[in-house]
């Protein structure tokens, strides 16, 4: 059974410069900030991050107005190649996130993508990032139930967390609610809410509200964007050591570390699958460390 590793540790140290794009300029397609995040990494490596504007909503929204039926994959690739084109640049990055429950312990998860595209050689190569997410949160309210709305007002820092107000599709008044209608994004303020909420109202007799996912309005994914940028560095410098071609890294997380009080097995997992996106070869590595703590077992801490 294969497990998600969304274990917290510090953001690793970029490595040495990839030598066949040090000095070279990279356009990173974006609307929401990404850019900012990540060019100090690359630029630790050589690597001249330019930000474009691309309208990347295209490709997928995290509300339902425009859905992503290829995957995170297909739309990160998809911005790089637009990034690209509208740079008129060889050289593009794009960032895709999604979030999703982890299916031992149900949590949400947030997943990272950060695609490199080389569109001279074809060379296309993607770092991954995971980490719980505790801070996406969703509720469902009644329009007129005021203390409900005061409810999750008390749960969140609108100083820092930007919110979405959109209409409920399992409550749906009017046939358009499952799309993009009746949906206010970057809500910041008490106010704003409630007005969102009203509007949002008018196609259904429940309304959502949900953290606003948005890279430029959610800071808390930044760290694990960080780290997807630092994934796609080390496959940028590291060749496989069967075909010799650039992107050799870890691939997958296996297993299920024992506790190390009791040793029932716990979501950490117990090994890392290396492996080269070009050729399929792998190296099987042992993950440290061997065993996990009680604050990790689901019978010493359920």
């Amino acid at each position: 059974m294969t497990s998600i590793d969304t274990t917290s540790r510090p953001e690793p140290r970029a490595p040495g410069r990839p030598r066949p794009y040090v000095g070279r300029p990279v356009v990173m397609a974006t609307q929401h900030g990404k850019a900012e995040v990540v060019r100090d990494l690359f630029a630790a490596v050589g690597l001249h991050v330019i930000p474009v504007a691309v309208d990347t909503d295209r490709f997928g929204t995290f509300t339902p107005e425009v859905p992503r039926p290829a995957g995170a994959q297909a739309a990160a690739e998809a911005k790089a190649r637009a990034g690209a084109a509208a740079g008129g640049l060889p050289l593009a990055l794009a960032s895709e996130g999604s979030f999703t429950p982890d299916p031992d312990t149900g949590l949400v998860v947030q997943h990272e993508l950060l695609a490199f595209l080389d569109t001279e050689s074809g060379l296309t190569l993607t770092g991954r990032a995971t980490g719980h997410a505790p801070w996406a949160r969703s509720w469902t309210v009644d329009p007129d139930a005021t203390a409900a709305l005061d409810r999750v007002l008390a749960q969140v820092d609108l100083t820092r967390t930007r919110l979405v107000a959109r209409p409920d599709p399992a409550a749906a008044t009017a046939p358009d609610a499952a799309g993009g209608a009746g949906i206010t994004k970057g809500l910041g303020s008490p106010e704003s809410l409630r007005d969102a909420v009203r509007h949002a109202a008018r196609w259904s007799s429940r309304v959502v509200v949900e953290t606003d996912l948005r890279a430029d309005r959610a800071p808390e994914r930044h760290p694990v964007i960080r780290r997807a940028a630092v994934d796609l560095i080390h496959r940028l410098h590291t060749p496989c050591p069967a075909c010799g071609r650039l992107g050799f890294g870890p691939d997958e997380h296996t297993g299920h570390a024992p506790c190390s009080g009791c040793g029932t097995p716990t979501a950490r997992p117990t090994h890392v699958v290396r492996r080269c996106p070009h050729c399929s070869h792998e190296v099987l590595d042992a993950a440290a460390p061997a065993t996990a703590g009680p604050g990790d077992c689901p019978a010493c801490n359920p």
